[in-house]
């Protein structure tokens, strides 16, 4: 029962997203509640959030991030021009 309960949340909130829209802070919840192992695993989840009124940038993003846990992040270098330092994973700035 309660693996078509997480189907029809997913398929809800997929639809919400893809049809209606959000707003960026809501879809950012969405993609949360949805989890990146979802995100990754499951196709027709990574389209419906990408396609339509999705975020394909948010939901590319959220994996990227998902593959980079524990890598430290380097501060780019450019002849001209001065980056702020990155911030590490779990530090809050």
């Amino acid at each position: 029962m309660a693996s078509k309960v997480w189907e029809g949340v997913k398929s809800l909130l997929v639809d919400l997203v893809g049809w209606v829209g959000v707003r960026d802070g809501m879809f950012d919840d969405v993609v949360e509640v949805l989890g990146v192992d979802v995100l990754m695993g499951e196709e027709w989840v990574r389209e419906g959030l990408s396609g339509g009124k999705g975020n394909i940038d948010a939901v590319w993003l959220a994996i990227e991030l998902a593959k980079d846990v524990g890598s430290v992040w380097k501060t780019p270098k450019m002849d001209g021009f001065v980056f702020a330092e990155m911030p590490q994973r779990g530090v809050m700035v």
